[in-house]
């Protein structure tokens, strides 16, 4: 999912199935962020500044069998 500040501005096929809608733009991070915290525990309430590059969080998956990494990097 690519988000502009806390709303969705595009999300693969997968991502859309994970929150369970049909838009991208529909997304909001609050609920993004409900669908993945079953796999990724202590995801932030509120995405960082957009704007800062420096932004980078990673988060690995709670569960010991899965190396699933969730990433989230502002870009600008």
């Amino acid at each position: 999912m690519r988000f502009s500040g806390q709303s969705c501005i595009s999300a693969s096929r997968t991502a859309l199935e994970i929150v369970k809608v049909e838009d991208a733009q529909s997304i909001a991070w609050e609920q993004a962020r409900d669908a993945l915290k079953i796999r990724f525990a202590d995801l932030p309430k509120i995405l960082p500044d957009p704007f800062d590059e420096t932004a980078q969080e990673s988060y690995a998956s709670r569960f010991p069998d899965d190396s699933g990494m969730l990433h989230i990097d502002g870009d600008g």
